[in-house]
C-alpha cells in the first residue's frame, strides 16, 4: 500500500507588516544667537503604545544612517515630540548636520523624513521696534530684519504674558527684511502687554521653517470711556415677539467685549434682568428676535455694550406685546386689533333671531358703538330680539357680549371662516336703520353691509369689546 502527501507550505507571502507608528515634524523654531532650537513632531501610533520618542541627529555624514545617529529621548507623555537643544551640545563641533525624530513601538522603530541643517548657528536676526501711538484699543510697533537666507514672514507677536510667540496674536507684515511696521489692534483697555518683533525663514534640505524673535518690549494701553449706545425706535411689533435694533455708535476708544438687548417689565432694565447677547454680531448694526412671554403687556428694552470701561444703555423702547388674530382669548377668539388699544372677540353663533321691535323707532343709531346700541334695545324692547340675546349670554365666564354696531360687524367680514361661522349666512348688526329696518352682514365672501326689516329671522353672533 502507498501513501501520498502534501507538503505543507512555509512561505510568509500572506503575512502582514508589523504596525509601526509614523512619526512627522512639524515645526523648526530658533530663540537666540546661541545656536538653541526647538523641534516640534506629531506621532499617529496606530493604536498601539508608544515605547520611546525624541529626536535623533547625525553629523557631517555624506549617507544617512540612523543605526550611526545619536538619539535623543523626549520622556513627556502624548503623542508629540517637543525638545529644546543646542546641536553642537550632543554631537560636539559640527560643519552641518542631520536630524529626524523617531518613534518606537513593540514592532519597531521608524523616523520622520531627515534635514540637513546648519541650525540657529548662521541664520537671520530681528529687532523689535519700540511701541509708539499707544491706545486705549491699539497700538504701533515693528521692526527691523535681516537674514543670510529667504525670508518668508515677518511682524510682531503680543499677549498678556510674557515671551509671547507666533501661537498668540500676531500681525503678518510682509516679507523679505528690513524695516517694517505693524499695528497692533483689538486690545483692551489699560492692560499690559508683552511684544516682540519675529521672523520667518527657510533654511535646511529640504526647506524648513524656522522662526527667530526679537526683543521683548512692554506696554501697557489707556483706559477707556464707556460706550454709546442706540436703541433704534422703530420696533416691529407682532403676535409674542418683537424685533429691535440697536448700534454702537462709539466704544469709547476699548474694544466691545458684549452688546445686545436688555429687557423687562419694569422701565430702565440691566443686565441683571433679561438679557440677549450679541457679541458676535457687528457694532455697528445689530438686532434681535425677542420672544416674550405675556401677551397684551409692555415690555421695557434697552441696547446696551459693554468695554474694560464698563457698560452702558441706549434709549429705552417699550412696545406692547400682542397675540394673533383668530386666537382664543376672554371667552371667544379675537378678530380685530385695534391700534388705540383695544380689541374685539366674537363668541359663538347663538342661532336665528329677529332684531325686534320692528315698527318701533329705538334710536339704537350708532355704528360704531354696539355696546351702546345693545342696552338701548334691550331697555326700549320688551319682546325678543337678537341684542336681547347677546345681552343676556353668559360664555366663557364672560357675560358683558353685546350685539355689534354695523362697524364693529364689518370688521369680521374676512374673518368668517377663521371663527368658524358659514359665510353664506346673514348676520344682524345692532345699528337701527329707522323703525322698520336694521343693518346687517350679508353672506358670500363680499363685504357689503345691507338693510333687511327687523321683523326678519338672521344669524345672531355676539361680541366683546377688551382693552390691551
Amino acid at each position: 500500500m502507498s501513501a501520498c502527501s502534501k507538503e505543507k507550505d512555509e512561505s510568509n507571502n500572506n503575512v502582514p507588516s508589523p504596525v509601526l507608528a509614523e512619526i512627522s515634524i512639524t515645526e523648526f523654531e530658533c530663540f537666540d544667537d546661541s545656536g538653541y532650537t526647538t523641534v516640534s513632531a506629531t506621532i499617529v501610533d496606530k493604536g498601539l503604545t508608544v515605547t520611546r520618542k525624541g529626536l535623533v541627529l547625525i553629523k557631517d555624514a555624506s549617507v544617512i544612517d540612523p543605526e550611526n545617529g545619536v538619539k535623543v529621548d523626549d520622556t513627556s507623555s502624548g503623542n508629540t515630540v517637543s525638545m529644546k537643544f543646542r546641536a553642537r551640545d550632543v554631537l560636539g563641533e559640527y560643519t552641518t548636520f542631520h536630524i529626524s525624530a523617531f518613534v518606537e513601538n513593540k514592532n519597531g522603530i521608524n523616523y520622520a523624513d531627515w534635514s540637513t541643517w546648519d541650525l540657529c548657528v548662521t541664520g537671520g536676526a530681528v529687532i523689535t521696534s519700540d511701541i509708539t501711538d499707544i491706545k486705549s484699543n491699539s497700538a504701533t510697533s515693528g521692526g527691523m530684519a535681516s537674514s543670510s537666507v529667504a525670508i518668508i514672514e515677518q511682524g510682531v507677536v503680543w499677549s498678556t504674558s510674557v515671551n509671547p510667540t507666533v501661537t498668540d496674536n500676531k500681525t503678518i507684515d510682509g516679507n523679505g527684511g528690513g524695516t517694517f511696521s505693524s499695528s497692533i489692534t483689538d486690545l483692551d483697555a489699560n492692560t499690559k502687554y508683552y511684544l516682540r518683533a519675529y521672523i520667518i525663514e527657510e533654511v535646511g534640505i529640504p526647506k524648513q521653517k524656522r522662526i527667530v524673535y526679537g526683543d521683548e518690549k512692554e506696554f501697557t494701553t489707556l483706559s477707556g470711556n464707556l460706550p454709546l449706545v442706540k436703541t433704534y425706535s422703530n420696533v416691529t411689533v407682532n403676535t409674542n415677539h418683537f424685533t429691535v435694533k440697536g448700534s454702537v455708535l462709539n466704544n469709547g476708544g476699548a474694544n466691545i467685549s458684549d452688546k445686545g438687548f436688555v429687557i423687562s417689565l419694569s422701565q430702565n432694565p440691566t443686565l441683571g434682568d433679561s438679557t440677549i447677547s450679541l457679541k458676535l454680531a457687528a457694532d455697528t448694526a445689530f438686532s434681535s428676535y425677542i420672544t416674550v412671554p405675556k401677551y397684551f403687556t409692555v415690555y421695557h428694552i434697552r441696547a446696551y455694550a459693554t468695554n474694560s470701561a464698563g457698560t452702558s444703555y441706549g434709549e429705552e423702547v417699550s412696545p406692547k406685546s400682542l397675540k394673533a388674530i383668530g386666537s382664543v382669548y376672554q371667552g371667544g377668539k379675537i378678530y380685530y386689533l385695534d391700534p388705540s388699544g383695544y380689541g374685539l372677540i366674537a363668541g359663538v353663533d347663538q342661532g336665528y333671531s329677529i332684531y325686534g321691535c320692528g315698527g318701533t323707532k329705538l334710536n339704537s343709531s350708532s355704528a360704531s358703538n354696539g355696546s351702546l346700541n345693545t342696552q338701548v334695545i334691550v331697555n326700549g324692547c320688551t319682546g325678543s330680539s337678537a341684542a336681547g340675546i347677546c345681552s343676556s349670554l353668559s360664555l366663557n365666564g364672560y357675560s358683558d357680549w353685546y350685539l355689534p354696531s354695523k362697524d364693529e360687524l364689518y370688521l369680521l367680514t374676512s374673518m368668517r371662516t377663521a371663527l368658524g361661522l358659514n359665510s353664506n349666512d346673514s348676520w344682524w348688526s345692532s345699528t337701527e336703520v329707522d323703525k322698520d329696518f336694521a343693518w346687517y352682514l350679508s353672506p358670500g365672501s363680499g363685504t357689503n353691509m345691507m338693510q333687511n326689516l327687523k321683523t326678519s329671522n338672521l344669524k345672531v353672533l355676539p361680541v366683546r369689546r377688551f382693552n390691551y
